[in-house]
């Protein structure tokens, strides 16, 4: 098995443009398996390029975000900051990201409380 360095995926706008390649964005703060497989199902046969926004209070860092992005196989580029000015059509998956990252922050903050 060959080893791929997925941080090699994580590229500037520019360079990240792919003929044919879907676009999405979303936030992936946390990533969790809901998303991963409707990522799946809208890259389809083909690839996505991932254009990260950021959270209010993020839990974590552009970069870490990024490399999660990154180390899925059916994605082929991640920008982690899309110029202002870019004219971006794509898919966007935060809006459909909020309620599952806050029944998933409350999941967390629940086993932390009775833990302590």
């Amino acid at each position: 098995m060959d080893f791929v360095d997925s941080r090699n995926k994580i590229k500037s706008w520019q360079q990240a443009l792919q003929p044919g390649a879907r676009l999405v964005t979303g936030f992936f703060d946390p990533m969790i398996p809901e998303q991963v497989e409707r990522l799946r199902r809208i890259a389809g046969d083909g690839k996505l390029v991932v254009l990260l926004k950021t959270p209010p209070n993020a839990c974590l860092d552009p970069r870490a975000r990024a490399e999660l992005a990154a180390s899925l196989d059916f994605v082929c580029a991640v920008v982690a900051e899309t110029p202002a000015d870019a004219n971006v059509e794509a898919l966007p998956a935060h809006e459909e990201e909020a309620p599952l990252r806050e029944r998933f922050l409350s999941l967390v903050r629940e086993k932390a409380a009775v833990k302590a």
